[in-house]
């Protein structure tokens, strides 16, 4: 779970730290901490603990990085883009670290917790009482309706008689509440909020921190924690949005089969998917029922199987978590795999910005997927997510470091992968390649090795001679003798990429084999 400034130096608050700190109280990246040294390519993700004997008097702070230090930094550091924290109280470095670390592992356990409890389906609850000891407040959960789904108090610290009389009062609310409220100007505009806010102590005589829950842009309910044992923080309104998070994706889970996915949409496209005839009337109505034309621009994002050994309420979960990146699309699960279609025509985002969404939500959980060629037909569905799977298949095979691969990277390895089918591969190599691999197996030679280097170069004598460390007269020599060999023209840009071809196709079964 990444951290920022303001939660550490609240949870460290003996050491009595200063701060400047530029970015949002909600903006929270840091993932882990380390100590820094000179050798350190400094990134926003990381929390860089250091000296402030040791500080260096130029830093390249080209991101926006965050620094702990001990002792007071040099003035620079104080008026540069970075966020610090700094303390005069004795520590030694280590110590520090270790500290730290225990934090971003405390925090890691709060959300892992979380997790388990909506992969167990707990009653929404058991996510408030796994908070309590992170916020000490009183937790609630209303929804849109006002009716009341828990509210949980810290059993350790003893909660004022009337702020228990007020509570009992939210969890059946009368109609006279409701009127209060629906006649609260403050509460009207709270229903807008899209961050963290706070409500004030006028009604009540205590103040609430809230985040309104949304549902493709609809306000679905309301999380809330009341101002009774301790002020609010800064740290609490950027940790009410990680609760907020598990909450909204329990609050779905009362209903895996209903994630607020159009039905008849994924209907067609489970048909479609079948490789059935879908009449296009159909289609067409369907699509016009979503606000989808069959000519929007579309693409196609496929995600294989997560855990094979198990049932399909891990796909159903993420389905529901990466639908939110974006509303105008569709989702279905099929044959263990999800399938996601997006609408580019109606959405505000391009494809790459919806990728690099994703792709952040992929690395998070170390999850891979294929993405199909934009195509502007509908009904071509079932093409464009075999783009896409066969892209994921692809793209793990051969660029296992990455999380996101698109299809047209990888069009020449899938046009190779299918000269294997049904076939030998010998069948698509040229006869004067044949002999030129016969003659490198006979005289212990590399000419073929060496004529790949030279068509892969656009055929420069300088560039292939660098990269093979031969002599131009020599390299001249064996060039002529190949093309003796292969008794084909060189200068013709059809065999040139036969022969590429053919290349491709041999790299690809020494990998194979």
């Amino acid at each position: 779970m990444e951290l920022n400034l303001q939660i550490i130096k609240e949870d460290l608050n003996d050491l009595k730290f200063e701060s400047r700190i530029l970015d949002d109280c909600l903006v929270r990246q840091l993932t882990h901490p380390v100590i820094y040294t000179s050798q350190t390519n400094l990134t926003e993700d990381r929390l860089y603990i250091i000296e402030a004997d040791n500080m260096p008097s130029i830093l390249n702070l080209k991101n926006r990085p965050s620094f702990i230090c001990i002792g007071v930094p040099p003035s620079y550091l104080l008026t540069s883009n970075c966020n610090i924290l700094y303390t005069t109280k004795p520590i030694q470095l280590y110590d520090l670290l270790n500290r730290l670390t225990d934090l971003f592992q405390f925090y890691n356990q709060w959300e892992k917790k979380m997790q388990n409890i909506n992969n167990q389906r707990l009653p929404l609850k058991s996510l408030g009482e796994a908070s309590i000891d992170i916020f000490s407040n009183p937790i609630s959960l209303y929804e849109s309706s006002f009716k009341t789904v828990f509210i949980v108090v810290d059993k350790h610290n003893p909660i004022p008689e009337s702020y228990v009389a007020v509570a009992s009062t939210f969890e059946y609310l009368s109609i006279e509440e409701v009127n209060k409220l629906n006649t609260d100007p403050e509460y009207n505009e709270a229903a807008t909020k899209t961050e963290p806010a706070i409500y004030s102590d006028r009604l009540y005589g205590f103040r609430t921190l809230f985040y309104n829950l949304r549902n493709d842009g609809e306000f679905i309910a309301r999380l809330c924690i009341d101002e009774i044992i301790r002020p609010f923080t800064e740290r609490d309104l950027a940790l009410i949005k990680v609760l907020a998070d598990a909450l909204q994706l329990g609050l779905h889970q009362k209903d895996l089969n209903n994630l607020n996915q159009p039905r008849e949409l994924q209907s067609v496209l489970k048909r479609l998917l079948d490789h059935k005839l879908v009449p296009a009337e159909k289609i067409e109505s369907v699509l016009r029922e979503n606000k989808w034309l069959v000519n929007d621009h579309y693409f196609c994002i496929c995600i294989e199987q997560l855990h094979p050994d198990k049932d399909e309420d891990p796909m159903t979960a993420l389905a529901y978590h990466l639908s939110r990146i974006n509303t105008h699309n569709c989702y279905i699960i099929y044959q263990d795999n999800l399938i996601f279609l997006f609408n580019l025509s109606k959405s505000s985002r391009t494809q790459d910005e919806i990728l690099d969404l994703f792709d952040k939500q992929l690395k998070t959980n170390h999850i891979h997927a294929g993405i199909s060629s934009v195509f502007s037909d509908f009904k071509n569905f079932y093409y464009y997510h075999l783009q896409a799977l066969n892209a994921a298949t692809l793209g793990r095979q051969l660029n296992a470091s990455s999380n996101l691969y698109k299809f047209e990277d990888y069009i020449l390895p899938y046009i190779v992968s299918k000269c294997n089918v049904k076939t030998i591969p010998e069948l698509f190599y040229p006869a004067g390649l044949l002999r030129l691999l016969e003659y490198d197996a006979l005289k212990g030679t590399d000419y073929a090795d060496l004529l790949r280097i030279h068509l892969e170069n656009n055929m420069h004598i300088a560039e292939t001679t660098r990269q093979t460390f031969l002599h131009r007269s020599t390299f001249i020599y064996r060039i002529e003798k190949i093309i003796d060999i292969l008794q084909m023209d060189l200068a013709d840009p059809d065999v040139r990429l036969t022969l590429m071809i053919a290349f491709k196709i041999l790299a690809h079964n020494k990998r194979e084999s």
